[in-house]
Order: structure tokens, then sequence, then C-alpha cells
């Protein structure tokens, strides 16, 4: 934020707080999940994959190697649809700001993020010294964007039914 605004950034004492208190809540939320794992089956079951999946050394690295590519990917995406609209994020914005939009998405209250990424980015576009209403066009263009890509997943449909439909028939009737 120091690179956007030659001051930083004064943040409000109570979103500070609010954010403190809820970074502390998921981390409470974590350890019980934790506890909770250890004494359920099912739950601990799925505990014991994620560490499998997520966890274990041999897939550590490629797992973060990836996750932050996909991050990257989805920042220089919605830079992306910015410069789209007309508006050219420097790498200090974009690294800064589109986390926050992108997490406003998670919120939810809408679906797919529609609203809740625009209301981010138009609330956050004027720190950079952009319109809001730059910032609205920039997340409608990154959703209608995210809408295109997942189009091809529509031809896996019919696959699917087919492969339910077989299923259900290889299944024997309960007697």
């Amino acid at each position: 934020a120091l690179a956007l605004l030659p001051g930083g950034v004064d943040w409000p004492g109570w979103l500070l707080q609010a954010l403190g208190w809820g970074a502390l809540a998921l981390c409470l939320g974590g350890v019980v999940l934790a506890l909770v794992a250890r004494r359920a089956g099912p739950v601990q079951r799925f505990g014991q994959s994620l560490g499998i999946a997520v966890l274990d050394r041999r897939v550590m690295l490629p797992q973060i190697a990836l996750s932050l590519a996909i991050v990257l990917l989805l920042i220089a995406g919605f830079a992306a649809c910015a410069q789209a609209t007309g508006t050219l994020l420097s790498i200090e914005a974009a690294l800064t700001l589109v986390p926050l939009i992108l997490t406003a998405m998670m919120i939810p209250l809408s679906v797919g993020g529609w609203g809740l990424r625009e209301g981010a980015a138009a609330a956050l576009f004027p720190i950079i010294g952009a319109a809001p209403s730059a910032g609205v066009a920039a997340g409608a263009a990154y959703g209608l964007a995210l809408m295109i890509a997942c189009l091809p997943g529509l031809l896996l449909i019919p696959l699917s039914a087919k492969t339910a439909k077989a299923r259900a028939q290889s299944v024997p009737p309960l007697t």
C-alpha cells in the first residue's frame, strides 16, 4: 500500500480490529475442527486425505507453486480486464487491490460474487486515482471472462449424465 500512497493507507481502527477478531475466530475454528477431526470418523478420514493430498512432503512444494501460480493468474486476469475497460493497473496496484476485490467474491451474499466484486472494485479503485465506475466496469468484465472460461464445462454435462445412468444400471436392486 505504501507504493500506492506516499503516506501509506490510514486504515480505520474499527476495520483493523474487525480483521483481527476475524483472524482470531478463523484460527480458533481451525483448532476446534482439528480437535473434532481426531474423534470423528468421516472428519478424521477427510483430515487424513487432506494431509496426504496437501501436506505430504512430496506434494507440498508443487501445491504451493501451483497455488501461487493460480493466484498470480487470477490477479493478472483481473488486471487485463481492467486494462480492457480502460484502466491500467500498475503491478503494485494489482498485487494490492485485486486480492481484496476478489476476496469480496467469497462473501456468500451473491451468486458467483456478482455485485460484491463490483462494489469492492468501485470502493477501492479511487485509491489508485481511478473512478469508481472504472472499478465496476473491470469487475463486470472479469465476471464475464470467468463465465466464458467456464463454458467448455457445459460439454461435460452429457458425459456425466451417461456415467451416472450407467452406474445406476450396474447397481443391483435392494431386496
